[in-house]
């Protein structure tokens, strides 16, 4: 996927790692299968996409990198140990690169999102629906637009001295 990029465009000013997946279950129930394929897709996908992508933006002194981790990560949720570890996981790893690259010119930071319209919310029930939405200041769910729009300020010199910082797009629900 790197080196296809570089191919094609000659070099990588953003990389946004937005691969994220679910295997809810409660932890007593919960299989380490389970547990470690959402730690590899969530956790070690954005791991190897930062070191691979790093190498080209280090070279060029410059670049943005933006990961998406979720309000889950910061405070946990029943049923979601392998989601939420993950999610906590991706902010660490945010904060330790960012401190590591720096010194070349790279911002990487973190977005936070919380209950966003998309096809991983759209299976719960109404119920449980209601019950996020009275977690929520705003009483409204986020669009994905609401995500990528930080995305986009994030990557944009608009941004340009903020690094290894969250950006929580939940509605108020953290706060």
């Amino acid at each position: 996927m790197v080196e296809k990029s570089v191919e094609t465009f000659e070099r990588i000013d953003v990389l946004v790692n937005n691969s994220g997946i679910n295997k809810d279950g409660l932890m007593l129930r919960m299989s380490y299968e389970d547990f470690h394929k959402v730690i590899a897709v969530n956790l070690e996908g954005t791991f190897n996409c930062i070191k691979h992508v790093s190498r080209i933006m280090m070279k060029q002194r410059s670049g943005s990198i933006i990961n998406m981790s979720s309000v889950v990560g910061i405070m946990g949720n029943a049923g979601q140990a392998n989601y939420a570890s993950s999610k906590a996981g991706v902010l660490g790893l945010t904060k330790s690169a960012a401190r590591e690259l720096a010194l070349r010119h790279i911002r990487v930071n973190a977005i936070a999102p919380g209950f966003i319209e998309t096809d991983m919310t759209a299976k719960l029930a109404e119920k449980d629906k209601a019950k996020m939405m009275e977690q929520i200041p705003l009483r409204q769910f986020g669009q994905p637009e609401d995500v990528a729009n930080v995305c986009v300020a994030l990557a944009s010199d608009a941004f340009k001295y903020v690094t290894g910082q969250t950006i929580h797009v939940d509605g108020g629900m953290i706060m």
